[in-house]
């Protein structure tokens, strides 16, 4: 696939994120959801989103010093060096095609998605453990997805201003599609308007009551979930089990799908400079 053609996706993609229709339901249930946190003092607002960027900052950090986040990165750096035999470092990653880029970054996505599946439909069977853990999981395997994604493209995310980008596309990822065309202008905008040196210099807020809608759907599933755990469906569990795996593999295509257009996007944009 050429430059031209990938560029060219890129600006559908983009068109399409801009003209995205969500149906009533959904949009009540946003509503209801904003409603509901907007009901909370300020200052507990703030204390709260501060403690969720605390922990998945920590949870990033983290990623990169367990075999879970090293392991990935590595098999990244194999597939490089198929395509060429310097690729010795992350940084080495650019001096590979756009073309050869993103083989590998969809290779990578597919691979999540599988894991967002087997999870998912873990969840499914309704046992405690599993519903339990549903959502912390799916934060972590969509988190580590932008984390290798970036990787892929040669960004280190050691460095901190790396880190906080992959952390607000995170966010952006995950957003409803309604509200992602926002979220990518304003990533576009910080790009744009922040140096990209070691340390990161812009607003290190990245989590806000629109980043609560996705975490929220994950427990109303949960708690639908358990409740026909224990209905006549519980004799057909692989309904269950289905649907779960579909909602999380969907999460998960759809935060692999964002951010890689992201960093498609960042590497053309810098490749021209």
């Amino acid at each position: 696939m050429s430059r031209e053609e990938i560029e060219q996706q890129i600006r559908d993609w983009e068109k399409e994120q801009k003209n995205v229709q969500t149906n009533e339901r959904i949009r009540l249930f946003e509503k209801w959801t904003e409603d509901l946190f907007h009901l909370i003092p300020i200052k507990d607002q703030e204390t709260f989103f501060q403690h969720i960027d605390q922990w998945l900052f920590h949870t990033h950090a983290l990623l990169q010093n367990v075999p879970l986040g090293k392991h990935a990165v590595e098999n990244v750096l194999q597939t490089g060096k198929i395509f060429n035999t310097d690729i010795r470092s992350v940084e080495d990653m650019k001096q590979l095609s756009i073309d050869q880029l993103t083989y590998i970054a969809k290779d990578q996505i597919s691979s999540n998605r599988w894991i967002s599946i087997i999870q998912g439909g873990l969840t499914g069977t309704g046992r405690i453990s599993f519903v339990g853990l549903d959502l912390p999981l799916a934060i972590l395997i969509n988190l580590r997805l932008v984390y290798v994604i970036g990787s892929t493209f040669g960004y280190e995310m050691r460095k901190p201003y790396e880190m906080m980008i992959a952390l607000k596309v995170f966010h952006a990822a995950s957003l409803p599609k309604r509200l992602q065309s926002e979220a990518w202008a304003s990533l576009q905008d910080e790009l744009t308007l922040n140096h990209h040196g070691y340390m990161y210099e812009g607003d290190e807020h990245t989590t806000n009551v629109r980043s609560m809608h996705q975490p929220l759907r994950q427990i109303v599933k949960n708690l639908f979930l358990i409740r026909l755990r224990n209905k006549k469906t519980s004799r057909f569990p692989f309904i269950r089990v289905g649907v779960s795996a579909y909602l999380n593999d969907q999460l998960t295509y759809q935060v692999g799908e964002f951010t890689l257009r992201f960093y498609q996007k960042r590497f053309l944009t810098e490749e021209r400079r």
